[in-house]
């Protein structure tokens, strides 16, 4: 009897624990949500004290901030399908930008996150890159997330040069005396007229909440950005402090840039010399094409000539900190309007950006640059008693966000997801990621056991699988037939192609990007991690789910 008692209690006091974080949406909260493309972690308040991002840094004085957020894939289309519809990738059907994998068609008819806010009784307003445009979303879901007062939905916005947002060159500083003539200053403009609706029904006596997107495409390359962004930073900044492949790492694990001998896995790597850089780059943006290979590759490690890679680098924190210059546009106009203090504002990245590390260019990877994300909530100081701004080491994942906006904006917890992923498809609203509503009352409980990312190669016939847990990232190459996504069959555990085994330490290092640099799979002394970590792969997320977190 004293068990039972002592059990019971145990459950009411964490039960009341949580209703603090429940009880946050007495009433309905607007939402602020501001994406931004390929942003790494590399902010002045991710320990970067040579980046030029105060806005961000401000916004994270005043949040609960990331440090170990995750993507599920490192590619813009599929890496925003699952913030926006909380549905990992082998339940969604769709892995790569491609118009043959919009949600709705491939997966389900799941709804979106600013769907779910619409339907219950939001004003979605949204502008700028949210979902990715095109075939890919529907043309950005129209049909179903978005108020007509946003309408038509505006992604891109001209440049005062008369080019589009991609156009070449990709290391592009722009001689413009007004951050508001460039299309990403125009983007943040509109998301203030937006806004400025918004106030002019509120005067006018309405009171229906709204939940606003503003997606800045920079810095996805090309980096157009003004002069005086590419000024605030030297070009001798230090490039990344490794330079090399990392050792014993499997060719498929690689970005395209790196082929093996026919691509048949083997230990032997030669460069594709037609490159430096990844191949979308170089077919898009001539400046980058130019560059030659370093004539001492694979075998120096440097693969782009030192000077290439300081003005690429210098290229992308310039059009990071214009981006952070964007979105406090959006932020003073919020604040202006009397929008801001009672607002939940959330900002994330849908994925990272590799600069060279371990000799990787841009995305494309299930590496540590690639997949980690910053990510930081805010809170309004009223109604929100547990939550206090600070910093957690809690492992969380992009499909966590939509059912944490709905638990603590809506005051709406979502029902996670049948184990049957037929069952799944066959539901449009659930959830298969986890709200962390709990970490934000309380961010140092003990939480997920890691992160689960994955990557396709070889026109989907392969996936590589990987889960980041505090110690260790591990991966897993194998066969892959995508007509049996999520079910026995899907993925071909018994025919793998390479495994990596990568450390880490617990502690994140502020502004550390030294990692990942020896897979140690092979080490007969790792074993029973490999082991261990390859069960965790093929149990899946819900292996990794905290203890009571039906709570």
């Amino acid at each position: 009897q004293l068990v039972y008692v002592m059990g019971f209690l145990s459950v009411v006091v964490a039960a009341l624990t949580i209703v603090g974080v429940q009880s946050y949406a007495t009433t309905k909260r607007d939402v602020i949500m501001i994406a931004i493309d390929d942003m790494r972690p590399e902010l002045g308040c991710y320990g970067c004290d040579y980046m030029k991002t105060p806005v961000m840094d401000a916004l994270a004085s005043e949040s609960l901030v990331f440090d170990h957020m995750y993507t599920g894939i490192a590619l813009c289309a599929p890496s925003r399908t699952l913030f926006l519809t909380t549905r990992r990738a082998d339940t969604s059907k769709v892995w790569l930008i491609s118009p043959n994998e919009y949600w709705r068609r491939s997966g389900g008819n799941f709804t979106s996150l600013p769907q779910h806010f619409r339907e219950n009784g939001y004003l979605t307003l949204g502008t700028g890159k949210i979902f990715h445009p095109g075939a890919e979303s529907n043309n950005s879901d129209v049909e179903y997330s978005w108020s007509a007062e946003c309408l038509p939905y505006l992604n891109t916005f001209p440049e005062p040069d008369g080019g589009s947002i991609y156009t070449s060159p990709a290391v592009h500083p722009v001689n413009c005396s007004d951050d508001n003539e460039m299309g990403e200053g125009k983007l943040a403009l509109n998301a203030v007229r937006l806004l400025e609706g918004v106030a002019k029904k509120r005067s006018a006596g309405d009171t229906m909440p709204f939940f606003l997107a503003a997606g800045f495409h920079r810095p996805h390359i090309p980096w157009h950005a003004p002069t005086k962004y590419y000024e605030m930073y030297d070009l001798d900044l230090p490039l990344a402090p490794n330079l090399q492949l990392p050792t014993n790492v499997p060719p498929i694990a690689l970005n395209n840039n790196w082929v093996g001998s026919k691509f048949n896995y083997s230990d032997k790597f030669t460069h594709n010399t037609t490159s430096a850089f990844p191949g979308y780059w170089t077919r898009e943006f001539k400046d980058l094409k130019a560059v030659s290979v370093s004539p001492g590759m694979p075998t120096d490690g440097t693969l782009v000539p030192k000077n290439a890679q300081m003005k690429v680098r210098q290229a992308y924190r310039a059009a990071l900190s214009f981006t952070d210059r964007n979105i406090g546009v959006v932020l003073a106009g919020a604040k202006r309007l009397g929008l801001y203090e009672n607002s939940v504002v959330v900002l994330w990245a849908d994925h990272g950006y590799q600069l060279g590390d371990n000799a990787e260019w841009a995305k494309h990877t299930n590496f540590e640059h690639a997949t980690r994300i910053p990510f930081m909530m805010r809170l309004p100081i009223s109604g929100y008693p547990n939550f206090k701004p600070g910093r957690t080491s809690a492992f969380v994942e992009n499909v966590d966000l939509y059912p944490t906006l709905s638990e603590v904006a809506m005051g709406m917890p979502m029902t996670r997801c049948p184990v049957d992923v037929k069952a799944s498809r066959a539901i449009e609203t659930c959830t298969e990621g986890l709200s962390f509503a709990p970490v934000l009352a309380e961010p140092t409980r003990v939480w997920k056991a890691g992160s689960f990312s994955q990557y396709t190669r070889l026109a989907e016939t392969v996936m590589g699988y990987t889960v980041r847990t505090e110690q260790w990232r591990f991966t897993r190459w194998v066969q892959f037939d995508k007509s049996l996504a999520g079910e026995q069959g899907g993925a071909i555990w018994n025919e793998t192609l390479g495994v990596e085994l990568y450390p880490h330490s617990p502690t994140v290092k502020p502004c550390d990007w030294d990692y990942e640099a020896h897979n140690v799979a092979s080490d007969p002394t790792n074993a029973a991690v490999v082991a261990k970590l390859s069960q965790m792969l093929i149990d899946g997320w819900r292996s990794a789910l905290p203890p009571r977190d039906d709570l």
